[in-house]
């Protein structure tokens, strides 16, 4: 009958991580005991030891044993006296003493010892145990014939009888029988069993995810359990009949006591009456055992047969699914071959239909997938599963069932980029090369491993991480050794070293690896630097490096090609620019020629396209930490910033939307109406589809602007709608103006986006030890939404963290203080102030005090001095109306900075920009001033003598200095004279 549906599978087809607790049990010592002629005569190729050694190495086996030797039976019980064995091998003769009365004396002192003989006469008279000795004092005979094979066989099988009963029952690891009592013939048979198991498993090795993975597939190889006898042989089938994938039987042995010339046939044929498909292999020395094994429906070889090893060899091809897949016809004829399963599932898509239900009917399909170890699959692809499908039903079913399986044994992991295996759609995560992923790159694989638990975000969202491809850090150090690009920290802008990269060759594995990328991509991709001190725990570094947005859709592949591989160049070539390296500077790091290895992210993008234009319909960041919570929210219970198209808005410091995930409803910045009118996103990001001819250095910022209510029919669940005539905003769908609210998104009775972001918070938070900060983007085209988390990088919170208090009278004396205050308790002595002057900054000029504030900066930085900032609204926004795009090259000598409010509009704090998780990073104190609750002498400022006075920019050397005090306790800081006594 066929094998039950009730037969023990591992937990998942993926769980490929359970491997990592089998072969618990490994030989590691063993003693030999032997004569001298004994050792003379085994030794006479080489060293025993060293053969061994040899052939662990050569089969990419870890760990061989040591081999320890003893020339005399007092030798030999001393040693065993002194240290622990896991098995001993001795000789029929050693020093008069035969080896069995040798093995009762070591039973004496280790009963559970594993004793093995080994002769060197095949024909069995020496091994005959001498009266009134038990032969049962030793555990198997084997003959010696010179080849290290047996001794790595001997080994093996010892440890597969030790853990057969836990693997079997961890991972559901497949076992073969042999059942054999000639020590002469089991000798020279088991060893080519393991060869060719041993063999198979090396070759599914090559199609691993990566180094970990193809080591713990090697664990889960077929075990090989032996027996000499009917009884145990059917006693070993029976415990492990749920895991039994062949079972190969001599025809002459031992059945109730006595040599029963038909106890093989008699054992495959009651295991056949139980498993019908169960391959089942016969061997006998007499060739008209063959009719006998066809009768029953085994396969049959001859002891004597010429060319036994290959003979065997092709068994395990042919009717255990190793080597190739080869499919042919019902006739035998070949019509192609898979050497690996992302091949296999390719040609089972496209394979004739026949073709197809002849081996489905076969069970070839279910023993090759078998072969591989995935043991889930191939119990799903018996012919007991697919045999009642119609034509149709079985394709669909059975290439299902193989790409499900694919899919999900690559969730949440690390894949080794493999030319030759290599598919898009099964692979989430994959690297290129051998060096360091970068911290980008870090954090996302950190949360990948755990996204893949069923259910915890629930039915109604998806959440994914979008398919990404890393090229480590090791190809960046190839590219700058390849082109020679020595002296690229000394040119003098940053364009000049994007010119002399872009010049540069990608090398070829490089290449190969973007081509193997772009030939199953057609979707738009994002090119995203992933540096080693990227979000580390002390440096996240946002922002600092290139990021280039590539449609990859021209008709020209080559074209294609270009453009993505000229990006990977700029991103290179931003790892000497100096924006980061003002900011290594700044935290005192060295060296500053370059910020460490690069490694380089390619990520699908996120979105969809609606008339040109492609983006997802919501970008934003969420942190686990609030540092400026309104009630009811709290600090802990984190913020979010939420953006229509795509999140430069959010990380570049436009208008966007501030809210608690644990309170959706609860909108401070749209309290009424006019602050709704005032204060929604009114453009956002997209990428145009269209007219992207030309180089990755011919489009430095493909993003675009577009007016947000031309999203409106689109995404109607995010905006609401304004009536002039009754000054009346309403989220239902109706006439009037629509504004970018996302209220009716978030305000529903149970919002599944929420809830998954604080969800991915927690696990963030638990996993980092720390306050974490996460970039997403979510799709509601077509049913769910899908939120893809692109980023996952430690919030930074720097400082002394020392205990300061503001007195007083320090509060009364000061030129400024301010009850919203990020930083920790510190007291710091300004020497220089900038100060840009709130009544003549206009968006028009933002740009022309940027380049004041940078010359002021080269100026104070030269005399080795640092400096206080102040200026009005928000500080490194890429939108001059809300502030002042500063980089951090510009302001490398800041100690300190003060947002001051501009004089029209009142501007959120500056939470989620990647300028604000820099300033978390290095320290710095960055004062908030509300001009209801806080306090700022602009005369004082306005008055004060001036070192250098712009039009716009003032800078300030207080005579006698001042003092910035952070208040640990009430996040207070003031900034007052120091004449005042710190307290």
């Amino acid at each position: 009958m066929e094998r039950p549906d009730h037969t023990p599978a591992p937990a998942t087809d993926g769980d490929f991580h359970l491997y990592h607790d089998l072969m618990s049990f490994k030989v590691k010592d063993i003693l030999l005991v032997h004569t001298p002629y004994d050792a003379f005569i085994m030794e006479g190729n080489g060293s025993l030891a060293a053969r061994i050694v040899n052939e662990y190495h050569g089969l990419n086996l870890s760990r061989p044993p040591r081999l320890h030797l003893a020339t005399t039976v007092e030798a030999a019980l001393d040693r065993l006296g002194r240290q622990r064995f896991d098995l001993v091998l001795t000789m029929p003769v050693v020093a008069s003493v035969d080896g069995f009365a040798l093995a009762a004396r070591i039973r004496e002192l280790r009963p559970r010892l594993p004793i093995y003989m080994l002769t060197h006469n095949p024909v069995g008279a020496e091994v005959s145990s001498p009266a009134g000795t038990a032969p049962s004092m030793v555990d198997r005979t084997w003959v010696w014939s010179g080849d290290a094979d047996l001794l790595l066989a001997i080994v093996k099988n010892l440890e597969d009888h030790r853990n057969v009963r836990r693997d079997t029952a961890r991972a559901a690891v497949r076992v073969i029988l042999l059942v054999e009592d000639d020590p002469a013939f089991r000798s020279w048979f088991l060893p080519r069993m393991y060869r060719e198991v041993v063999r198979q498993t090396q070759a599914v090795l090559a199609e691993g995810l990566n180094e970990e993975h193809r080591l713990q597939k090697m664990r889960a190889r077929p075990k090989i359990l032996v027996a000499g006898d009917y009884e145990t042989a059917l006693a070993l089938f029976h415990r492990h009949r749920a895991h039994i994938f062949s079972v190969i039987a001599d025809t002459r042995f031992p059945r109730k006591g006595k040599v029963d010339p038909r106890a093989g046939l008699r054992l495959l044929e009651r295991i056949r009456r139980d498993i019908a498909d169960l391959p089942l292999l016969l061997l006998s020395s007499e060739a008209g055992n063959r009719h006998h094994a066809e009768g029953i429906g085994v396969s049959f070889l001859g002891k004597n047969d010429t060319g036994l090893g290959e003979k065997l060899h092709r068994y395990f091809i042919d009717h255990l699914g190793f080597g190739d897949f080869v499919f042919r016809t019902p006739h035998g004829a070949e019509l192609g071959r898979a050497g690996n399963m992302i091949s296999f599932a390719r040609m089972l898509a496209t394979i004739d239909t026949a073709s197809l239900r002849y081996h489905a009917a076969g069970n070839h399909l279910s023993n090759w997938v078998m072969a591989r170890a995935e043991v889930g699959l191939a119990l799903r692809l018996r012919r007991s599963a697919l045999a009642a499908l119609p034509d149709d039903e079985l394709r669909r079913r059975v290439c299902a069932e193989v790409r499900d399986m694919l899919r999900r044994r690559q969730q949440g992991v690390i894949i080794s980029f493999d030319p030759r295996g290599y598919d898009a759609e099964l692979a989430d995560f994959v690297r290129a090369g051998d060096g360091q992923l970068g911290g980008k790159a870090l954090g996302l694989a950190f949360l990948a491993g755990r996204l893949t638990a069923p259910g915890q975000f629930g039915d109604a969202i998806t959440v994914t991480i979008p398919r990404t491809f890393v090229l480590a850090s090791d190809l960046f150090d190839a590219f700058l050794a390849a082109n020679d690009l020595t002296g690229l920290e000394q040119l003098e802008d940053d364009a000049a070293i994007d010119r002399r990269c872009l010049a540069a060759r990608l090398p070829e594995p490089t290449s190969q690896a973007l081509a193997a990328l772009l030939s199953q991509i057609d979707r738009p991709l994002i090119v995203r630097s992933s540096s080693t001190l990227e979000d580390a725990h002390t440096t996240p570094y946002a922002g600092l490096f290139t990021t280039r947005v590539l449609p990859n859709n021209d008709p020209d592949f080559a074209t294609r090609l270009l453009q993505l591989g000229e990006a990977v160049k700029l991103v290179y070539a931003s790892a000497f620019h100096h924006g980061p390296r003002a900011f290594a500077a700044g935290h005192r790091q060295r060296p500053l020629s370059r910020i460490g290895p690069m490694a380089v992210m390619i990520q699908q993008l996120a979105g969809v396209a609606h008339g040109g234009f492609f983006y997802p319909a919501l970008s934003g960041v969420a942190q686990s930490r609030n540092f400026y919570p309104l009630p009811p929210m709290r600090p802990e219970d984190g913020i979010v910033l939420l953006a229509l198209g795509f999140g430069n808005t959010v990380v570049e410091g436009g208008k966007c939307l501030r809210f608690c995930p644990r309170h959706p409803r609860v909108l401070p910045q749209f309290a009424t109406v006019d602050d709704v009118l005032a204060n929604s996103q009114s453009t956002f990001f997209a990428l145009p589809l269209a007219d992207t001819a030309g180089s990755a250095g011919d489009h430095p910022a493909p993003l675009v602007n577009r007016p947000a209510n031309e999203a409106a029919a689109i995404y109607p669940q995010l905006f609401s709608w304004y009536s002039p005539e009754d000054h009346a905003i309403r989220d239902q769908t109706g006439t009037g103006h629509p504004l970018l609210t996302f209220r009716p998104l978030l305000q529903q009775n149970h919002s599944p986006l929420t809830d998954a972001l604080l969800r991915l918070l927690a696990i963030g938070r638990t996993g980092m030890g720390c306050e974490v900060e996460l970039e997403f983007a979510v799709d509601l085209a077509g049913g769910s939404p899908r939120l893809s988390v692109l980023q996952l990088r430690p919030m930074l919170q720097g400082g002394t963290g020392r205990a300061v208090h503001l007195s007083e009278a320090e509060k009364d004396r000061a030129f400024c203080r301010s009850r919203q205050v990020l930083g920790r308790g510190r007291l710091e002595t300004v020497t220089d102030i900038l100060y840009v002057r709130q009544r003549n900054f206009t968006a028009g000029e933002a740009r022309l005090i940027v380049r004041t504030i940078a010359a002021f900066n080269g100026a104070i930085t030269r005399e080795q001095r640092r400096f206080l900032l102040v200026g009005p609204g928000r500080w490194g926004s890429m939108d001059p109306h809300l502030g002042i795009p500063v980089r951090w090259q510009d302001i490398s000598g800041v100690m300190a900075i003060v947002e001051l409010p501009l004089a029209e509009r009142r501007i959120d704090p500056s939470q989620g920009t990647h300028f604000f998780q820099n300033i978390t990073a290095l320290g710095l104190p960055y004062l908030t001033i509300d001009r209801r609750l806080d306090h700022i002498d602009s005369d004082w400022f306005e008055s004060s003598p001036a070192v250098r006075d712009e039009k716009s920019v003032r800078h300030l050397r207080p005579t006698p200095p001042l003092w910035l005090k952070v208040d640990s306790t009430t996040s207070e800081a003031a900034l007052f004279p120091a004449g005042v006594p710190p307290a």
